[in-house]
């Protein structure tokens, strides 16, 4: 999936400014629904779409935990998935149960991610 965005697509320092933050959570977002259609070829969705301004400028956790769930969508199913699971299995029982739980909920439905929010 790094082919998909380049590092140097995500500003690094962004302080408080949520407009920065916002479209680095756009672009995260946009590299997803790339990765989703045209690597898994996943077309529907159970998921709502994502508010990225809500979790730049407010935090908000249930938008949060949609995109958590997307990138651990993600990186289970990427060509590169070996070394994100050994990863996971290197973290305490709890940890890997958590994170199994997140990965199982995304991986059940058909999934895409609708545009976000602007």
């Amino acid at each position: 999936m790094p082919h998909l965005c380049p590092t140097t697509a995500i500003k690094r320092d962004t302080g408080d400014n949520y407009l920065l933050k916002a479209a680095n959570i756009k672009k995260i977002l946009s590299v997803l629904n790339e990765f989703y259609t045209l690597e898994l070829g996943i077309t529907e969705t159970d998921l709502e779409v994502i508010n990225a301004n809500s979790i730049a400028k407010e935090g908000n956790t249930s938008e949060i935990l949609k995109l958590v769930e997307l990138v651990l969508g993600a990186a289970v199913e990427c060509e590169n998935k070996k070394e994100y699971i050994e990863n996971i299995m290197l973290l305490d029982e709890t940890s890997q149960r958590d994170l199994m739980v997140i990965i199982e909920r995304v991986r059940l439905p058909p999934i895409n991610i609708k545009k976000p929010i602007n």
